[in-house]
């Protein structure tokens, strides 16, 4: 299966990203610089939250996605709230 895993780099998204990545998918992954561990089969991708909330033009979402999970744990101060999901 391919999938798109925003925030690949963080501390949960990383863990998945082996996990689903050991399971034999394809990924693309996503990081605020667009870097992440070199994996066979996985596309680093740029994506910052913060400026695709004023930039929708910044990331391009692939057409086969069909849903998208933000592994990142959030903060009391994150402008992010842990209950944010897209769809």
């Amino acid at each position: 299966m391919r999938i798109l895993l925003v925030g690949a780099s963080g501390f949960i998204g990383r863990h998945l990203l082996r996990a689903l990545h050991a399971e034999g998918h394809s990924l693309v992954a996503t990081s605020r610089s667009g870097q992440g561990s070199a994996w066979p089969g996985v596309e680093w991708r740029a994506l910052d939250l913060a400026l695709l909330a004023t930039d929708a033009a910044h990331f391009r979402w692939p057409p086969w996605a069909l849903a998208i999970s933000r592994m990142s744990l959030s903060l009391p101060a994150s402008p992010w709230p842990i209950s944010t999901c897209s769809v």
